[in-house]
């Protein structure tokens, strides 16, 4: 008897230890398969021409920029995969084809502009730099103008996120920009719809036109 008690004692500790780990597992699991997904990849996500690439796998954003310039000359849409320690993140990005010579013309729009980690809101002020953390207060001030808002209606204007990064920073860098961004948009249910269109250069470094020059006899007020 004393010995039927003992192995009962024993098969129980096997039982309440077996269940722990099994639920620690779940709970790392569940852990490890967080995800953030933009709304147009999953829209897109069962087409047939849906390509996804995994941005771990580059070194760094010129890498990244010439595999998605490759889908995009073959008409694919492109959906972007990767993991930021325990959270997978998921969206689309644009990408021109370099062969094709047709102009992409993305009209009405509201613009952003962001080199490496730092942002430009063209609706904004545009001699005004901010760092990609604080896309959260530039977008407010997106939607407090109205000329940013399709006529007379509350919808905004998608966005257009035009992106580039240097070489001299590794892919972790394209990775916590898109992160800010993915994550930014995704808790705002009310936000509108946005486009992130990857470039071999940048918006920022484009000089200002000169001042217009007066002509003999004409003054420019």
């Amino acid at each position: 008897m004393f010995m039927k008690n003992w192995l009962c004692i024993i098969v129980l500790v096997f039982l309440i230890c077996g269940c722990g780990l099994g639920t620690d597992k779940k709970s790392k699991l569940a852990i490890a398969t967080t995800e953030i997904t933009s709304n147009d990849y999953l829209d897109n996500f069962n087409k047939a021409n849906f390509k996804i690439i995994e941005i771990d796998s580059f070194k760094n954003f010129s890498a990244l920029l010439n595999e998605m310039k490759k889908l995009s000359c073959s008409k694919k849409i492109i959906g972007l995969n990767f993991k930021d320690n325990d959270t997978v993140f998921k969206l689309t990005g644009l990408a021109n084809c370099p062969t094709n010579d047709q102009i992409n013309c993305y009209f009405r729009r509201n613009v952003l502009i962001v080199k490496n980690d730092s942002l430009k809101n063209i609706s904004g002020d545009l001699s005004k730099l901010v760092h990609i953390k604080n896309l959260d207060s530039e977008i407010l001030k997106i939607k407090a103008k109205d000329h940013n808002y399709y006529y007379n209606t509350d919808t905004l204007k998608p966005a257009l996120i035009h992106l580039h990064i240097q070489d001299n920073y590794p892919i972790a860098k394209t990775k916590e920009v898109l992160k800010q961004i993915v994550t930014r948009f995704k808790k705002d249910t009310t936000l509108f719809n946005y486009n992130i269109l990857f470039e071999d250069f940048s918006h920022l470094d484009i000089p200002a036109p000169p001042p217009p020059t007066e002509l003999k006899g004409v003054h420019i007020n």
